[in-house]
């Protein structure tokens, strides 16, 4: 992926993406997220990224919550998971019965995900902010 300025022409390469990017975002502070067909999910933070694994698909859709601590994705897998930009942390969203093509946040604790066969889903953004809760909640859910 190539980053252009188009103040003064110049570019950067943010390499590591196997596939295609299919998504991309700006966080608040200068971050970028970026998505691919290799299933994976970058948070970007000058040269450095932060990759999120956990999606078997295509990423068909992003979302920056709009304090840029979380992120919402849609997959051909036919999941949608919600991350945490600082740690990777994540989990998925209940499973749908087809390809997931919109994830997104409707306000700062809800995320909506539609599904190719239409079916719209609202869900809580109920990751823990504090590291500790997240700890908590994570070994809760692997359970």
């Amino acid at each position: 992926m190539r980053l252009w300025s188009v103040a003064d022409g110049t570019s950067s390469e943010l390499a590591g993406h196997v596939g295609t990017v299919t998504q991309l975002a700006y966080a608040p502070g200068g971050r970028i997220v970026s998505a691919s067909a290799d299933g994976t999910v970058r948070v970007w933070d000058g040269g450095n990224a932060l990759v999120l694994r956990g999606h078997t698909g295509l990423i068909t859709a992003l979302d920056v919550r709009s304090d840029g601590r979380m992120v919402v994705t849609a997959s051909a897998d036919r999941t949608a998971r919600i991350w945490d930009a600082a740690t990777g942390h994540g989990r998925a969203l209940p499973a749908h019965e087809d390809s997931v093509v919109f994830a997104g946040y409707t306000d700062d604790a809800h995320v909506v995900t539609v599904d190719h066969g239409g079916t719209v889903t609202e869900f809580p953004d109920d990751l823990p902010a504090d590291r500790l809760g997240l700890s908590a909640w994570l070994a809760a859910a692997v359970r």
